[in-house]
């Protein structure tokens, strides 16, 4: 919680705690390190979780509300309603749940984040169009790993 503080959140502190929860639990459940999380919100909506891209992505995470709803379907947010992507229980909750597939599929963190951002689909053209075992670069990849190796030297491992 303290981290969100410290980056200006833009949440009361119930929400703050609310988001703090969420991104532990959905860390731990997804076998995602919380790190990676954390930079990963910070790259995509600079911890603003009513922020809204031109592409229509929103949230913590930036997800775009097709995509949310795919995956809504494959967790137990499915049959609650139309999705709130700007709560960022929910929010997070999909997003840690669609990065964990992506690193299930992709294999490595880099790869994984790649398609994060460009989608699945693109990023398994674009992926299979580079050497092997080569991981692809792009400005967003290395932001966030910037920000992961960062958030690795000054929050504790758990």
């Amino acid at each position: 919680m303290q981290h969100l503080k410290d980056k200006k959140a833009d949440l009361g502190d119930r929400d703050l705690w609310i988001a703090a929860d969420a991104i532990w639990r959905e860390s731990q459940d997804r076998n995602v390190d919380y790190r990676l999380i954390l930079a990963l919100i910070e790259v995509e909506s600079n911890y603003q979780h009513d922020v809204v891209s031109p592409d229509g992505s929103r949230g913590f995470m930036q997800l775009k509300p097709s995509t949310a709803r795919v995956i809504a379907k494959k967790t137990d947010l499915s049959g609650n309603g139309p999705l709130n992507l700007f709560d960022p229980r929910v929010n997070i909750k999909i997003g840690v749940y669609f990065l964990s597939q992506l690193m299930t599929e992709f294999k490595t963190v880099r790869k994984a984040l790649y398609a994060y951002n460009v989608g699945p689909h693109r990023a398994k053209r674009n992926i299979a169009k580079l050497p092997l075992h080569k991981d692809p670069q792009s400005p967003f990849t290395r932001r966030v790993m910037l920000a992961f190796q960062n958030n690795l030297s000054t929050l504790p491992a758990f």
